[in-house]
């Protein structure tokens, strides 16, 4: 329980620390480099090749856990 209120008080309070220690002039930069990468064009099919190749490892996985199961 106690680790738990650690966490709830101590971790807003550190990364409000270090966000308020960054420079302004830094902190100005990176948001405007944040928001130029936001505005990149998206690749559908990159992202659809991505998901089939984790969808190809996951049905291979489950392949092999199954064919253990059954030897074991």
């Amino acid at each position: 329980m106690l680790g738990y209120l650690d966490d709830l008080v101590l971790v807003p309070l550190g990364l409000w620390l270090a966000i308020r220690m960054i420079p302004s002039q830094v902190m100005d930069t990176h948001r405007a480099a944040a928001e130029a990468a936001a505005r990149r064009p998206v690749s559908m099919i990159a992202a659809g090749a991505v998901i089939l190749i984790w969808l190809a490892v996951i049905i291979a996985g489950g392949m092999l856990l199954a064919r253990h199961a059954r030897l074991g």
